[in-house]
């Protein structure tokens, strides 16, 4: 039979490793987690940055087609 405070000690030590490794993955999926939310948001920016380009370009586009129906016209 295994001494009642080895079993103890090993219990303990089993326990704290086990602690750590599940401090260190939430510390890890929270890292992970803040960083998609960041790319998240910077993706968010990047679309919202493109349709108003494309909007501004639809715009020219449209100013040009009228453009040259009149001078197609003359």
């Amino acid at each position: 039979n295994e001494d009642p405070s080895m079993v103890n000690f090993k219990f303990d030590n089993m326990w704290s490793t086990l602690e750590y490794q599940i401090t260190k993955l939430t510390k890890d999926n929270l890292h992970q987690l803040l960083e998609l939310v960041q790319r998240n948001d910077e993706n968010r920016e990047t679309i919202r940055k493109l349709q108003l380009e494309m909007e501004t370009l639809k715009r020219e586009n449209k100013a040009l087609q009228i453009s040259l129906r009149y001078s197609n016209a003359e």
